[in-house]
């Protein structure tokens, strides 16, 4: 884990950024927050309920803690698992980043391996993106803290996990089209270049006897 006051790599600042810009969409009225925003009122504190389909985003990890009496140390606890979380994330990606290395084409590139991860409970929630620093070394960092019961802070999330999911579905994505098909393309030639050479072996001439002739 990164201290906050370290600045980001350069590549990891121009995603940051990216994240942080504001949307052409329209967002949601203060109005219509009553019904998001959890109820810090009560003994009881309601939040927002997770997405029940399923979805699975391979560059974006959220740890959901609970709040109560017992909830001492529950975002520590979350914080733990979106570094594990994320790093799995980045691995991920770095397998194929392994593979497109191999290719040794010019027209080649590494996909962005970074991830972004949320541990939050019902009242805040904390964004960190993870990258891989060198072939050791997988970095953590804070990207912003928000207070989930105040509804500017409420929209000022919401419009970063846009940005995310936008990002990682589109921009993120057709990076990985275009690997897959550069590997592709990649075996294809090798495959060409095998089926030549295979074809190029000497059949082994046989004598008057049907024997294999060794003196070829």
């Amino acid at each position: 884990m990164r201290p906050v006051y370290e600045e980001f790599p350069e590549d990891i600042t121009r995603l940051v950024d990216h994240v942080r810009q504001d949307r052409d969409s329209p967002g949601p009225s203060l109005d219509q927050l009553r019904h998001v925003v959890p109820d810090v009122g009560s003994k009881l504190k309601v939040s927002t309920p997770p997405n029940s389909q399923d979805l699975i985003y391979p560059f974006f990890v959220t740890e959901f803690k609970a709040d109560g009496p017992g909830g001492s140390g529950s975002l520590w606890v979350a914080t733990n698992q979106c570094l594990g979380a994320s790093v799995s994330c980045v691995n991920v990606a770095e397998c194929l980043n392994r593979q497109l290395r191999r290719c040794k084409s010019d027209k080649v590139q590494p996909i962005d391996s970074a991830a972004f991860s949320i541990a939050m409970s019902g009242t805040e929630a904390r964004l960190y993106i993870s990258w891989k620093h060198n072939e050791l070394d997988y970095y953590m960092r804070k990207v912003k803290s928000f207070s989930l019961q105040e509804p500017e802070q409420y929209v000022e999330f919401r419009k970063h996990v846009r940005n995310i999911i936008d990002w990682g579905k589109d921009w993120r994505l057709k990076e990985i089209r275009k690997s897959l098909d550069s590997l592709l393309e990649g075996n294809r030639k090798i495959a060409s270049q095998l089926a030549k050479r295979n074809s190029k072996v000497k059949t082994v001439p046989e004598d008057r006897n049907g024997r294999a002739n060794e003196s070829y």
